[in-house]
């Protein structure tokens, strides 16, 4: 039987359009402090703000998206396009995923919910804190998902790719190709170029910057060669 008392996933689509606090999904107990799942459109640390996602498991305890990627974009989601979202407990903590990534994460008391009231979707009372848009594969499961699941869920259908070719001194060239966030510096991706055509390419779960790294591991009189930062390109991978 299912219980927000323990362990849980649930994630969602999302689009939406409207720019005041609104409800996407909700599922609490009707008396305070309202222990439960709530998912809030424009809503920011318990505050108003277009454009945001607000997790709450109750009136104490909330965590938020962030408020910029590493690019220094500012997060904005009521774009009109689709979102994944997935809201986690593991344990004691808290985490709210959107995109495939991480947006925050919270250590808090185990809460007893006894039975949640009425489930609500894209709103909550008739006519009130309405969501404009859509949603769409809504996931619930009485275990926490680990990230490479989340991970999964989300790049079914956007995924980011980087793609190139190797050569030297102008011939196709087999090579190591290294991945780094340009931010952290943390190795995220690492494909071997192609013997014969020197191409290579992979996927990532977001457009963080990169810097590339081309380098021979076998052959040390090759120079390595840096590129950086980089912008990954996204494509459509319809299921």
């Amino acid at each position: 039987m299912f219980s927000f008392s323990g362990d849980f996933t649930v994630d969602l689509w999302v689009q939406f359009e409207n720019t005041d606090r609104s409800v996407i999904l909700a599922a609490q107990n009707d008396d305070f402090p309202h222990g439960g799942i709530l998912l809030e459109a424009n809503r920011r640390n318990g505050n108003d703000q277009p454009g945001h996602i607000q997790f709450s498991i109750s009136q104490e305890y909330q965590i938020s998206s962030m408020l910029f990627k590493d690019n220094g974009d500012a997060y904005n989601f009521n774009d009109g396009r689709f979102h994944h979202v997935a809201m986690v407990r593991r344990g004691s903590t808290i985490y709210l995923w959107i995109d495939g990534l991480l947006h925050s994460s919270l250590n808090c008391p185990i809460q007893t919910v006894v039975r949640p009231g009425q489930m609500f979707f894209m709103g909550a009372a008739p006519g009130s804190l309405n969501t404009r848009g859509y949603m769409s594969s809504v996931g619930i499961y009485n275990y926490a998902l680990d990230d490479a699941e989340i991970r999964m869920r989300n790049a079914y259908s956007l995924i980011y790719r980087i793609q190139g070719t190797v050569t030297l001194e102008g011939n196709p060239y087999q090579a190591t190709v290294r991945a780094y966030n340009h931010r952290t510096g943390q190795l995220t991706r690492e494909v071997l170029s192609d013997i014969n055509s020197g191409d290579y390419q992979f996927t990532l779960y977001d457009n963080s910057h990169i810097d590339l790294m081309v380098m021979n591991k076998q052959d040390q009189n090759i120079r390595y060669r840096v590129y950086g930062p980089i912008t990954p390109a996204l494509y459509e991978d319809l299921p």
